[in-house]
């Protein structure tokens, strides 16, 4: 599940049937660490011409630390 509650597959779906058509902008993901683990990330994902093939390009931005830094903050 997604921190929206959407299914990881449908709302992946949606993201790159978007992305074929329009810029998309960074948004939330739960990824799962090879350990099982769960982490929340933010993410940025472009499409790309390259070499005459389209390809599409994702950075994803592990936010753990900055999350625990803000809750520390705010207490």
């Amino acid at each position: 599940r997604q921190p929206d509650g959407s299914s990881s597959l449908i709302r992946a779906r949606e993201i790159l049937t978007r992305l074929w058509h329009e810029r998309f902008p960074p948004f939330e993901w739960t990824h799962r660490r090879p350990d099982g683990s769960l982490f929340l990330s933010e993410s940025t994902i472009s499409s790309v011409s390259l070499h005459g093939r389209r390809s599409i390009i994702v950075v994803v931005r592990d936010l753990t630390e900055r999350l625990k830094t803000t809750e520390q903050l705010r207490l």
